[in-house]
């Protein structure tokens, strides 16, 4: 430029000159706007990159912060899983003392029921009752018994024992009654409620006497019938004996059913079964026949 401006001869040339000059001023304006657009550009995207990196110092700090939370939450896990058991222990325990609860107002209702049926003659509902209080486990009974030692008149374990003795007594005499009236029907009815009434052996005895007895009748009304039959006495003989046999089976048969509804243990069944008081009968009645 020192150059140029020495190397002027005449005003054309400075007037050349400064037109340059202006030129090279106009590109330099323009590359510094350019700069500065690049540098802005360059700021924000230094900004950018800047919001991206994270502060440690903060991370730090949230992770302690972040750590004594998790300390604190696995101290109320710990906490809550405790309180959960004692709460599940203290439910099983509601839930039982709610089960005896139910289980005393049942026994109460049996007994008030039980004196309501006596009233009324129901046999069969009042030794349904019974029958409830028998089926009672033995720590229900027991704390019925303790919480009425205070009132003994109006213990329900009373009203149901009297009860029972009641009922067995009316079973025995209305049993006695219909095998007098020879009501089959009523004396199988009768068989279900000693079973009821907690006395299955006492019933299974009675009517194993009463079966004993209609056999017995029976095979009597067979041999005097066969006495005054006009055929030979071998083939008589022979046809008793198989007739009788068969009474003697189907007879067994057809009652051994209400023996066993109404009878769980076998030892008890067997007592129908084996009743040897029917064999010897039923040998004698042949032996007399036979002699």
């Amino acid at each position: 430029m020192d150059s140029n401006v020495c190397m002027i001869d005449d005003f054309s040339d400075l007037k050349d000159l400064v037109e340059k000059s202006r030129n090279v001023k106009a590109d330099v304006s323009d590359e510094i706007k350019d700069l500065l657009a690049r540098r802005s550009e360059i700021e924000h995207k230094l900004k950018k990159i800047n919001s991206l990196i994270p502060d440690f110092h903060k991370l730090q700090v949230n992770a302690e912060n972040s750590s004594k939370l998790v300390g604190c939450a696995s101290k109320l896990a710990l906490q809550l899983s405790g309180k959960v058991e004692q709460l599940d222990f203290v439910k099983n325990h509601v839930l039982k003392c709610v089960d005896k609860l139910s289980h005393i107002i049942t026994v109460r209702n049996s007994a008030i029921g039980v004196k309501r049926c006596l009233v009324d003659s129901k046999l069969d509902e009042a030794a349904g009752y019974v029958f409830t209080y028998l089926e009672m486990e033995k720590d229900i009974i027991s704390l019925i018994s303790r919480l009425s030692a205070d009132n003994p008149d109006n213990n329900p374990l009373t009203t149901l024992d009297d009860s029972r003795q009641i009922l067995v007594k009316m079973a025995v005499e209305k049993f006695d009654e219909y095998v007098s009236k020879r009501y089959e029907k009523n004396i199988v009815y009768l068989l279900k409620i000693f079973f009821l009434l907690g006395e299955t052996n006492e019933g299974i005895r009675r009517f194993s006497i009463y079966l004993c007895s209609y056999i017995s009748n029976k095979c009597e009304l067979l041999i005097t019938t066969n006495k005054s039959s006009s055929q030979s006495s071998e083939f008589v003989s022979a046809n008793l004996i198989t007739e009788i046999l068969e009474f003697v089976a189907d007879t067994l048969k057809n009652n051994s059913m209400h023996v066993e509804t109404y009878c769980e243990k076998s030892n008890e069944i067997s007592k129908f079964f084996e009743n040897s008081q029917l064999v010897c009968q039923v040998q004698d009645l042949l032996s007399k026949y036979l002699n």
